[in-house]
Order: structure tokens, then sequence, then C-alpha cells
């Protein structure tokens, strides 16, 4: 939900909303939301793993294991930064375009990536 929608169901239902006030929204709306979240980084650091142990040859397996958890690491700090700095930006002037804008990025780096073993 928005936080216009939130905004406007809150004052729909007489909730003023003011700095430093408890919220009456109950914080266990944000349970599925964080269980999905839970789930889906579980689910990509298996695969990723397993990806990795076909990848990369044998002798250095357990490089690629423990640098998949510093991938995990790093991506929720740039991520939690990265939702700081959206933050600040879009306070005062709208939403931004940054997820559209990162797209291409993705599309150009999963053409140019090659399984090992093919010549194309």
């Amino acid at each position: 939900m928005s936080p216009v929608k939130v905004n406007a169901l809150c004052s729909t239902l007489g909730i003023t909303i003011t700095g430093g006030a408890i919220s009456a929204m109950s914080s266990l709306w944000m349970v599925p939301q964080l269980m999905v979240l839970g789930l889906s980084e579980a689910f990509n650091l298996i695969s990723q793993i397993e990806f990795y142990y076909k990848e990369i040859p044998e002798h250095t397996r357990s490089v690629a294991g423990a640098l998949a958890f510093c991938n995990l690491a790093l991506g929720n700090y740039l991520s939690g930064s990265w939702t700081s700095t959206r933050a600040v930006s879009t306070s005062s002037t709208g939403p931004s375009r940054a997820s559209a804008s990162s797209m291409p990025a993705l599309v150009i780096c999963a053409r140019w990536y090659r399984f090992k073993g093919t010549s194309n």
C-alpha cells in the first residue's frame, strides 16, 4: 500500500498521523511481506550456490559459497542505502523512475553472460 493511500485511508477513518505519535495501524500487516521476502531470499541463495557449484572449478567451490553470502550481505546494505536515498530524493518531488532505468542494465548483463562449456 502506498503512503498516499495509507494517508487517505487514515483520514477517512479519522486517524491523524503526527510526528512522534504511535500509529493505530498494526505491525502485523508487515508479516506477509516479510515472509515472502524471507522465502525469496532463501530460494535465491540456494539457487545461487547451486549455480556457483556447477560453474566454478572444484578447488574454488568453498570460496564461491563464501562469496555468495558476501554477495547477500552487500546486496542488503546497498538495498538499504538505495531505499534511504530514494526516500530522501522523492519526499518532495514524487516517485522516481530508478527501477525502470535499471532494466536495460539487467538485460545487457544477462545477454553478455555465457554458460561454461558453450562457445557462442
